[in-house]
C-alpha cells in the first residue's frame, strides 16, 4: 500500500441565510476530496456526498435530534452517499456525516461534515425544511505503509507507533523567535504526540508591518529512518483553535 496523505486539514463554515429551493445542485467543498452537492425543495433536502480519498472507509450518519427530521440514505459506488432529509417536527437539527477508521489501532475521523437544518411549521401545520449551515472538518495522515505512521488531529501530530519523528520550523533563520510553540508529550494511552500553537504577535514589526516570511513559514515533520519529510502549515480555524495540515511542495 502506498503512503497516503489526504493533503488538507480544514474546518470550514458556510454560515448563511437559509438556502432557498434549488433546481440545480449547489456544490460545497468542491476543492476537497469530499465534495457535497445539495438539491433542495420546501419539503426535502437531497445531499450527494462524494469521497475521492484513497481509503476503504464508509459514511456513517447520525442526528442529534431524530424526531426533527427523517433521513433516508442510499450508498452508491466509489464512496458516494445520497442522503434525503425530510421534516419531522418544527425545530433545529444537526445531521453528521463521518468517515472513521483506525491507524495502527488509534481511532481517527478522516472527514466529518455537519449539516444544520431548520424545520418550520406554518399556520396550516405544513412542515418545510431549509439548510442553515454546513461545515467540514478533515484530518490528515501519512506514512501509512510503514511501521511509524502519523495522524494530524487539530493542533496535534499523533504518532501511534512512535518512531524517530521530529517537528521543527523549516528554514529557521527566517522564522521569528517564539512564533511556534512546539510541545512533546505522551497521552494517557501511552501514545506520543507533538502539539503546536503560534504567537502571531511576533510577526508584527514595530512599524506595524507583517513579516511575509513569517506568514509563509512552515514546519517540517521528518523521520530519518523512513526517509520521509512532510511540510506542515499551522493556522487558526473559525473556532479559534490551531490546526495542522500538510502542504505540498
Amino acid at each position: 500500500m502506498a503512503a497516503v496523505s489526504i493533503s488538507l486539514i480544514l474546518r470550514r463554515s458556510l454560515k448563511e441565510t437559509p438556502v432557498a429551493e434549488t433546481q440545480e445542485p449547489i456544490g460545497y467543498f468542491t476543492d476537497t476530496d469530499h465534495p457535497v452537492y445539495l438539491t433542495s425543495s420546501e419539503t426535502e433536502l437531497s445531499l450527494r456526498l462524494e469521497s475521492h480519498a484513497e481509503d476503504d472507509l464508509a459514511w456513517e450518519v447520525s442526528c442529534d435530534l431524530d424526531n426533527k427530521v427523517m433521513i433516508q440514505n442510499d450508498e452508491g459506488s466509489n464512496g458516494e452517499l445520497v442522503s434525503v432529509i425530510k421534516p419531522g417536527s418544527a425545530g433545529y437539527a444537526t445531521i453528521s456525516y463521518t468517515r472513521s477508521g483506525e491507524i495502527a489501532g488509534v481511532p481517527y475521523t478522516s472527514v466529518s461534515i455537519d449539516v444544520d437544518v431548520i424545520v418550520s411549521e406554518d399556520e396550516e401545520k405544513l412542515l418545510t425544511i431549509q439548510l442553515s449551515d454546513i461545515r467540514q472538518n478533515v484530518s490528515d495522515s501519512g506514512a501509512l505503509d510503514t511501521d511509524s505512521p502519523f495522524i494530524l488531529s487539530g493542533d496535534r501530530v499523533i504518532l501511534p507507533k512512535g518512531g524517530d519523528w521530529t517537528l521543527e520550523p523549516y528554514d529557521q533563520e527566517n522564522v521569528p523567535e517564539g512564533l511556534y510553540q512546539i510541545g512533546h508529550g505522551v497521552g494517557d494511552n501511552g501514545i506520543p504526540f507533538y502539539v503546536v500553537s503560534m504567537d502571531t504577535s511576533v510577526m508584527v514589526s514595530d512599524d506595524g508591518s507583517i513579516s511575509e516570511k513569517a506568514m509563509d513559514s512552515v514546519l517540517v515533520l521528518k523521520s530519518e529512518q523512513l526517509g520521509i519529510e512532510k511540510k506542515l502549515k499551522c493556522r487558526m480555524d473559525p473556532t479559534r483553535s490551531w490546526v495542522l495540515y500538510v502542504v505540498e511542495d
